[in-house]
């Protein structure tokens, strides 16, 4: 179980005179017959994965069910402990943010909602589930209708694609990673980039795969679940399941394709 705390600036807003500590569990709402939509590759995560990641502060449960006419509160009676609040999102909205959860939260417990109704799913006061004593409109409280962004076909899927995409590149070249063409390139949400590492035209780095400081990726390179050591320089060659060395030189065309780590 997590405790959350009102932020200061929160406090100072609604001049409250001390921190509001609230025990809050989410749960991620899967429907069974959607479990191939779930595991749908984005960016190196399924579209689960997306979600129950946004909750990582939290202690999660996952929930599988079949009837998706049953109402949340009904879903999430049989499943409440002490927790002051329940956040409940369902598993099909892979664009929400870590951030978004927390400003929901804080706008839920500081309004203190006995349902607050998100674009898909709720935050919900569980005091008021014991007591059958909560209201709720039809209408969505919290207004942040991009950030649950619904998939459920092919052009969903892409969409929340390139826009996961855009997230990462553009957090690693906050991070400092120096692109020549952000655009042209396609890496996954695994990788990890040391910052001062150049990455030219055209390259794709997949899975779980490390670039270390001073590495310089030249174009039409495929990297998959390997580490590249410090100060490498890579060019148009395809490298799987390696480790290379500090200072090596690769390619062109070249292929390395080692074990299965």
């Amino acid at each position: 179980m997590n405790n959350f705390i009102l932020s200061t600036e929160l406090l100072t807003e609604f001049e409250l005179s001390s921190p509001q500590e609230h025990k809050i569990r989410a749960v991620v709402i899967c429907q069974n017959k959607l479990k191939s939509l779930y595991n749908e590759d984005l960016m190196g995560k399924c579209v689960k994965e997306w979600v129950i990641d946004s909750l990582k502060s939290f202690e999660t449960q996952e929930i599988y069910i079949d009837d998706n006419k049953k109402s949340l509160i009904e879903i999430v009676t049989p499943i409440i402990k002490d927790e002051d609040y329940l956040i409940v999102l369902y598993a099909d909205t892979p664009l929400i943010t870590e951030d978004v959860i927390f400003d929901a939260v804080e706008y839920a417990t500081t309004k203190n909602l006995d349902f607050c109704k998100l674009y898909r799913g709720a935050i919900i006061k569980t005091e008021a589930i014991r007591n059958n004593s909560f209201e709720y409109s039809s209408e969505a409280n919290f207004l942040d209708k991009e950030a649950f962004f619904t998939v459920f076909d092919n052009k969903t899927i892409t969409h929340a694609r390139q826009v996961l995409k855009n997230r990462i590149l553009d957090s690693l070249v906050k991070n400092g990673i120096n692109f020549f063409d952000k655009s042209s390139c396609y890496i996954e949400a695994q990788v990890e980039i040391a910052s001062n590492v150049k990455i030219y035209a055209n390259n794709v780095i997949k899975k779980f795969s490390k670039i270390m400081q001073g590495s310089v990726l030249g174009e039409n390179n495929i990297i998959i679940n390997s580490e590249i050591g410090e100060n490498c320089q890579i060019v148009s060659s395809f490298i799987q399941n390696e480790k290379i060395k500090k200072g090596s030189k690769i390619g062109p065309f070249a292929k390395l394709n080692g074990a299965k780590k």
